[in-house]
This record gives structure tokens, C-alpha cells and sequence, in this order.
């Protein structure tokens, strides 16, 4: 394993969390039960792997240097990734508590708190991809050919 995983782990949760939106919409548009039901396991597995990319975002945080653009990117980036985290968290207990109940009373409301998540998600992406590809933060230096 790489001595910074964060930018291996982060397409997990992105993937995860994305296909829980796409079919979550499409269980909305069909009424298909196993649309929702796949929307729900991918958003528990989504939730699980975001929490674990934010904690090997916390580690690799030591790598971005302090003060400049790249530290308000990744300042930026960090914010995002808490709110992310905490929306579809949020979500989650929605989908669950009491039986899903409250899931089922408010779908408009639940639809439009998924895509505000899906949103956060999307910004968090941005500014990672500013680190990476903006700053090349926790990006290997490119190697120079002999013209091979």
C-alpha cells in the first residue's frame, strides 16, 4: 500500500454514493422496491468508506504544505468532505429510523436532502482534484525519458 492510500480509497465512497443517488431516482421513477434496496446498500457501504476516507485524508493532510493555495484547497476540501460525510450519515438514520417510516412519510424532502449530499460530494471531488492535479499534492513527479 502506497504511503498516502487517500487517493486510492476516495473512488469508493464517490462510486458508492453516487449509485445510491442514481438509483434511489430511479426507484422513485419506477416504484421499484429493489431500486430502493439497492439504493440503501449502496448507501450504507457509500457512508462506511467515506468515513474511512476521511481518516486517511486527516493522515495524509501532513503532506500539504502549510500556508498558500494548496492549504485553502485542501482546508476547502476537508470542510466539504465533514459535510458530505455528516449529510449522508444523516441519511442513512433517515432511511432507518423507526422502521423507515419517516423515509417513507417524506420522500420529496428525502430526495432533495440526497441531492444537496450528492452535491457536497461532487464539491469535495473538485477540490480534491485541485490538490492533486493543480497543486500535485500526493502526486508521484513525472520521470523524465531519455526519448525512449
Amino acid at each position: 500500500m502506497p504511503p498516502n492510500p487517500h487517493p486510492l480509497i476516495v473512488h469508493f465512497p464517490i462510486a458508492l454514493l453516487t449509485l445510491s443517488v442514481f438509483f434511489e431516482i430511479l426507484a422513485r421513477w419506477s416504484g421499484r422496491e429493489s431500486l430502493r434496496s439497492a439504493a440503501f446498500w449502496n448507501l450504507i457501504f457509500g457512508v462506511v468508506f467515506t468515513a474511512v476516507a476521511v481518516a486517511s485524508g486527516l493522515f495524509a493532510e501532513e503532506i500539504v504544505p502549510k500556508g498558500g493555495a494548496a492549504h485553502e484547497a485542501m482546508e476547502s476540501h476537508e470542510s466539504l468532505a465533514f459535510t458530505t460525510l455528516s449529510i449522508f450519515a444523516g441519511l442513512f438514520v433517515w432511511r432507518v429510523v423507526r422502521g423507515g417510516e419517516f423515509y417513507r412519510k417524506f420522500p420529496t424532502l428525502f430526495m432533495a436532502a440526497l441531492l444537496l449530499a450528492w452535491a457536497t460530494l461532487v464539491a469535495t471531488g473538485f477540490y480534491g482534484s485541485e490538490l492533486v492535479y493543480r497543486y500535485g499534492v500526493a502526486a508521484p513527479p513525472l520521470r523524465e525519458t531519455n526519448g525512449d
